[in-house]
This record gives structure tokens, C-alpha cells and sequence, in this order.
């Protein structure tokens, strides 16, 4: 029985997951940016997934706590993407973007950060608490990353750093945990 409910919240998630991009998906531009356009898509609804299957203390909304706030500074492609989860709802938050660099450095609302090219924000990001940090680059190996992109083939995927959750105050839900293809 218990084996059959676990196969059955895999497959929930896994549903969830799937409408979630087929729904980001929708709409998408030029045909000349349709391959970057949806990847960037599909990562952006990862992210919101991921968010989803997060759990932070209650402290760390103590300043907004009706905000949780997605940093990604510049103007990156992924940014775009993102933008169509802002103002969507997790657990009552509704989500902010905040792509501005400076306001990211010297923001202690970030709750989620998504570094791109260069993990430096991260890294000075990392002293503030309850932080979730995802690298949307490929393949790139972090200690700071607490969810990393990894490209498998023509797939999108993601590992998951166990000890980077926990050095930035957050918890990873065992659901999210059991997709991953690979656990540090």
C-alpha cells in the first residue's frame, strides 16, 4: 500500500510538473528563437516547480510576508520566462521578480536566487538566510547551487545538492528530491 501511494504522489508530481510547462509553453515567439525561447520556458516552469516543492522557515518572510521574491539579476533570456510565473501564487506568496543586479546584491528579501552565467551573486547572496539557490546554466558544477540544470541528451534535468539546501536555511521536499537525477 505504501508502495503504491508513493508511486502515486511520483506520478501526481510528475503530472504537476508537465502542465505546468505545457501551460508556460503556450504562446511562444518567433520560430527563429522557438528552440531557446521554450527551453528558457521550460526551465522557468522547473523553477516555479521547484519553488513549489521548497520549504522555508516562517522567519524568513518576516519582512514581506505576503512576497516571495525570485532574484535574477540582469537581463538575461531566462528572465523573460520567468516573467510569465510573476504574480502566480505558492502557498499564498505571490511572486516577485527582481531583476535588477544592485537591488539583488543588496536585497535580504531574495528568497530564491536564479544564477545564470556567473555564480559571484550567489556566492555573496549565500550570507543571507533562508535562500534558495538554483543554476539555470548548463552542466555547471556548484558547492553554492542548491538545484542545478543539468542537459541530458536533448532533456532538461536537474540534481540536487542536499548540503547547499541546508547552508542556505531551506528544505528540499523528498518528492522533488526522488526526480532528481542526481542527489549530492
Amino acid at each position: 500500500m505504501k508502495r503504491r501511494l508513493s508511486f502515486i504522489l511520483h506520478a501526481l508530481l510528475r503530472n504537476a510538473m508537465l502542465g505546468a510547462v505545457v501551460v508556460l509553453l503556450s504562446g511562444v515567439g518567433a520560430k527563429a528563437h522557438a528552440g531557446a525561447d521554450r527551453e528558457n520556458e521550460l526551465k522557468a516552469a522547473m523553477i516555479y516547480n521547484f519553488v513549489r516543492f521548497t520549504h522555508w522557515p516562517d522567519t524568513a518572510f518576516s519582512g514581506s510576508p505576503e512576497e516571495l521574491v525570485i532574484c535574477s539579476p540582469g537581463e538575461g533570456p531566462i528572465n523573460a520566462a520567468l516573467g510569465k510565473i510573476e504574480g502566480k501564487r505558492i502557498r499564498g506568496k505571490r511572486i516577485v521578480l527582481e531583476k535588477n543586479p544592485d537591488a539583488v546584491l543588496r536585497s535580504n528579501e531574495c528568497r530564491v536566487l536564479v544564477a545564470g552565467q556567473a555564480l559571484d551573486e550567489a556566492f555573496q547572496l549565500r550570507r543571507s538566510e533562508n535562500i534558495l539557490i538554483i543554476s539555470v546554466r548548463d552542466n555547471v558544477e556548484s558547492d553554492l547551487a542548491s538545484i542545478r540544470m543539468i542537459r541530458v541528451g536533448r532533456q532538461i534535468r536537474f540534481a540536487v545538492n542536499l548540503a547547499a539546501a541546508k547552508a542556505g536555511g531551506v528544505e528540499i521536499s523528498s518528492k522533488l528530491i526522488d526526480l532528481a537525477v542526481r542527489v549530492d
